[in-house]
């Protein structure tokens, strides 16, 4: 649980708190997850399945058009109600950083 809580000690960007169903695909299968919080470096979701620590997988976020952002999978939480998630995006386009920040309600900044 230390491990857990020291790689999301390490945020360096302020998350936006969100609540909205979204998709997350670890490559194989697409889940049906909650979006908890985001930023322009990565989200945390909940859901019943569990991802790997260190697996690839991209998330589909809620916008129109929809958003899909690859990441890797920083730390996990199990509870006995569901499995807590951090991602953190890899290979933001420009375009996708503005859409998040969008999302975020958040301005771009140069």
């Amino acid at each position: 649980m230390a491990a857990t809580l020291a790689s999301k000690d390490q945020r360096r960007h302020l998350r936006s708190s969100l609540t909205s169903f979204c998709s997350c695909s670890d490559g194989r299968y697409c889940h049906l997850v909650v979006l908890r919080d985001i930023s322009p470096a990565g989200a945390k979701i909940e859901g019943r399945e569990r991802f790997s620590p260190e697996s690839q997988v991209t998330l589909f976020l809620p916008s129109n058009p929809r958003i899909a952002v690859k990441g890797r999978v920083s730390w996990v939480e199990t509870t006995d109600i569901a499995h807590h998630v951090g991602i953190r995006f890899s290979g933001v386009t420009p375009e996708q950083k503005d859409r998040i920040q969008a999302l975020c309600g958040t301005t771009a900044q140069s």
